[in-house]
């Protein structure tokens, strides 16, 4: 399915971009502890940063998934190999990468579905 922005839609989705790259910029710590228990530590038990002594409940009990930790993952390799390992730009990249996925963006509404019903990036990456 071919989406076509309006001039309208087309601004209201760069201006968002600007605003979640400024807010990722700019945010120190976490907003919910699950940002960090859940995925950076998850992360950092297949890094070798963190025992399983130390992790949550959850991850013992395998209720969380593990897209998010193996993306963190892949980031965290990814700047070690070209000798980035600043953790204060790590984790502002994780927040910009985050922040992207779960942006919804506007698509074109479509005549034989209410564009409720259409499939944005939020809901194919969250499920």
């Amino acid at each position: 399915m071919e989406f076509a922005f309006s001039q309208k839609e087309k601004k209201t989705v760069i201006l968002g971009a600007v605003l979640l790259v400024i807010a990722a910029f700019f945010s120190t710590g976490f907003h919910q502890i699950d940002e960090h228990f859940q995925i950076l530590e998850f992360a950092g038990l297949k890094l070798g940063l963190t025992t399983q002594s130390e992790l949550p409940w959850e991850y013992h009990q395998r209720l969380r998934p593990a897209l998010q930790p193996y993306i963190a993952i892949l980031v965290f390799k990814m700047f070690s190999l070209v000798g980035l390992e600043n953790p204060f730009f790590v984790s502002t990249t994780l927040r910009v990468l985050s922040a992207s996925l779960d942006a919804d963006f506007p698509p074109a509404q479509s005549k034989s579905r209410p564009l409720s019903q259409l499939l944005t990036l939020k809901t194919l990456v969250n499920g």
